[in-house]
């Protein structure tokens, strides 16, 4: 075997062992990022709570459902509450002095003899939404009756 033969294998091992590696050290990195991501995924959501906002149109059945997650001592008030899903889900939303709903999704107080009333663990609230406070765990419920 001559002296060009060997050197030409020898260079072709190198760039394999080399590729090896840089293949597995970029597979090696990507998991590592995957795997960092998870954990920080998961520390958030410990640090969280769930908060369920429910629009119930009718005794029927007929609700939207919305989640959002709050800090664990955070706190968000029902009104920016039923914005936020007026605005992402493309409901339209009508309102009263100090943000209290007179109409949502195109039904209206006084419709049927019915009004929209604000729950908030099942237990109904007397005040507009904008004064009333709600915190992870919360289910809160726009229920027209």
């Amino acid at each position: 075997m001559n002296n060009k033969d060997s050197s030409f294998k020898g260079n072709n091992f190198k760039a394999a062992v080399f590729l090896t590696v840089l293949i597995i050290g970029v597979f090696v990195f990507l998991k590592r990022d995957f795997f960092l991501n998870d954990s920080i995924k998961d520390i958030a959501n410990k640090n969280q709570k769930e908060v369920v906002l429910v629009l119930d149109f009718d005794s029927k059945g007929k609700t939207r459902k919305f989640h959002t997650f709050l800090a664990e001592n955070g706190e968000i008030r029902a009104w920016s509450l039923l914005q936020q899903a007026s605005a992402s889900a493309n409901i339209e939303l009508a309102i009263k002095d100090y943000f209290v709903p007179v109409s949502i999704g195109g039904v209206s107080n006084g419709d049927i003899g019915k009004n929209w009333r604000l729950y908030v663990n099942n237990e109904k609230k007397e005040f507009e939404p904008f004064n009333v406070l709600i915190k992870g765990g919360d289910e809160v419920v726009f229920k027209f009756e």
